[in-house]
C-alpha cells in the first residue's frame, strides 16, 4: 500500500482549520482570564448622605 492511501496529500504538514480555530479560541479564553485577574477590584467611593 502506498503511503497516500492513510494521508490525504493535500493535508500532510498541515494543521486543520478546526483545530487552529479551537486554539485561537483556547489561546483568547486564556488571555481574558489573565486580564480578569490581573485587573486590581475597583471600588467608587460616594459620599455618605446626610438626612
Amino acid at each position: 500500500m502506498t503511503s497516500s492511501h492513510f494521508h490525504a496529500p493535500s493535508q500532510q504538514g498541515r494543521i486543520g482549520f478546526g483545530a487552529l480555530a479551537a486554539l485561537l479560541v483556547f489561546v483568547g479564553g486564556l488571555t481574558l482570564a489573565w486580564w480578569i485577574i490581573s485587573q486590581p477590584p475597583r471600588v467608587e467611593r460616594r459620599p455618605p448622605r446626610h438626612p
